[in-house]
C-alpha cells in the first residue's frame, strides 16, 4: 500500500493487490498492463492512480488484451472482492498495436466500478486479418463497470490496413442489477475516431448513461450504434450535445421498452449509397419507442433531406411520417451545420 513510482523508466507494469498506490510520469515498456487481475485468493486495486505515463509497446496480437483491468476472464467473480475499484488514470498515452490472426481486445475493463479517466490518449493500430474472442473491441467496458467517468479522452483507431471492423468504445453487460450492469456511466467531452467500424457501440444494459459534448467519427461505419443499449433500462440514457459523423450518424437498435434520449446533437451522414437502414443519417428497423430522439440538427453530404431517417422500410425527412408519429425528431431540423473542415485527414 501507499507506494509511488515517479519519473521512472519501467520495463513493464502490473498493479496487483495495490491499494492507494501511484505510478506517475514514467515511460513504460512491456506488451501488457494488468491492474488487479485475479490471483489466488482474489485481489483488489483500490484507489490507485496512473498519471502522466507513456506506454510504448503494448500489444493485443495474442489471446489476451493489451490492457486488462479488473476481474479475470475465467469467471464473473464478485465485484466487491475481485475487481479494480476507484482507479484513476490521467494524462497517459497508450500506444497499442494489433496484428496476426488471433488478436484480442485492445483495452478491457471487467468489474471496474467507480473508474475515473481524464485526458488520456489511446492510439490503437491494427493490421489484423482475423480477430479472436472480442478481438474487434478497442476500449471495452464489460459487467459491473458502474459509476464510471471518461472525460476529455481521445481514442484513435487506425485500422485502415486491417480487413476487420472495430468498435472504438464499447459497453456490454449481460447481467442486470446495480452490482453488475454498467449503470450511471458518463462519457464527457471525448473524441473517438475509427476508420472502419463503429465509433461507439452500446450493446446492452446502460441505465442512466450520460454522453455529452463528444465528437464521434467513423470513416466507414456508424458513429453511434445503440444496438440494444436501451433495453431493460429503468432510467433513460441521455445523449446530449454530441457531434456524430459517419456513413451513418446513428443506428437505433430494435427495442420496444423504455425511451432513449438523443437530444440537441448534430447528426451528419456521409454515405452516398441508396438510402437504407444502414445508410440513412439515422436508422432503425423495428424500434417502437417514443421520445427517443428530438431537437437534433440533421445533415447528409448528399444534400437530400429525405434520407434523414430510415424507419419501417422507408426514408423520411425530419418531422414526417411514421418516425415522427412515434414522437421522434418532431422538433429536429435539416440543414448544413457549416463545420469548417470535416475531411478525414483533418478531423
Amino acid at each position: 500500500k501507499h507506494i509511488m513510482f515517479d519519473g521512472c523508466t519501467l520495463g513493464s507494469l502490473n498493479m496487483k493487490d495495490a491499494d492507494s498506490s501511484s505510478v506517475r510520469n514514467c515511460t513504460i515498456g512491456g506488451t501488457q498492463l494488468r491492474v488487479a487481475v485475479q490471483i489466488t485468493g482474489g485481489s483488489n486495486a483500490d484507489a490507485d492512480t496512473l498519471e502522466g505515463c507513456t506506454f510504448t509497446a503494448l500489444d493485443a496480437s495474442g489471446s489476451e488484451p493489451a490492457i486488462f483491468m479488473g476481474y479475470n476472464a475465467g469467471g464473473i467473480g464478485d465485484a466487491d472482492t475481485d475487481s479494480c475499484r476507484y482507479f484513476v488514470q490521467r494524462f497517459n498515452v497508450f500506444n497499442i498495436s494489433q496484428s496476426g490472426s488471433t488478436s484480442s481486445t485492445f483495452v478491457k475493463h471487467f468489474e471496474c466500478p467507480n473508474f475515473y479517466s481524464y485526458g488520456n490518449r489511446y492510439v490503437l493500430t491494427s493490421t489484423t486479418t482475423a480477430a479472436g474472442d472480442e478481438g474487434n473491441y478497442c476500449v471495452l467496458f464489460r459487467d459491473a463497470c458502474y459509476n464510471g467517468v471518461m472525460r476529455r479522452d481521445t481514442i484513435y483507431v487506425n485500422n485502415e490496413s486491417s480487413n476487420q471492423s472495430h468498435q472504438g468504445l464499447m459497453f456490454a453487460s449481460g447481467m442486470a442489477g446495480n452490482d453488475k450492469s454498467n449503470h450511471h456511466f458518463a462519457v464527457d467531452s471525448c473524441y473517438v475516431r475509427v476508420f472502419r467500424g463503429n465509433a461507439v457501440y452500446l450493446q446492452t444494459m446502460m441505465p442512466s448513461l450520460l454522453m455529452r459534448y463528444n465528437v464521434l467519427r467513423s470513416r466507414l461505419g456508424t458513429a453511434l450504434d445503440v444496438a440494444s443499449g436501451f433495453n431493460n433500462t429503468a432510467d433513460d440514457p441521455r445523449l446530449h450535445h454530441n457531434t456524430l459523423l459517419g456513413e451513418q450518424a446513428v443506428r437505433h437498435g430494435d427495442y420496444a421498452n423504455t425511451g432513449g434520449g438523443l437530444f440537441n446533437n448534430i447528426f451528419w451522414g456521409t454515405s452516398s449509397s441508396a438510402c437504407a437502414v444502414g445508410t440513412a443519417v439515422s436508422g432503425s428497423n423495428n424500434a417502437t419507442n417514443s421520445n427517443m430522439s428530438d431537437s437534433n440538427f440533421v445533415y447528409s453530404t448528399t444534400g437530400d433531406s429525405t434520407r434523414s431517417f430510415y424507419y419501417t422500410s422507408a426514408c423520411q425527412s425530419p418531422r414526417t411520417s411514421t418516425w415522427a408519429g412515434l414522437s421522434n425528431d418532431t422538433h429536429s431540423y435539416w440543414g448544413d451545420p457549416a463545420l469548417t473542415d470535416t475531411t478525414w485527414a483533418t478531423l
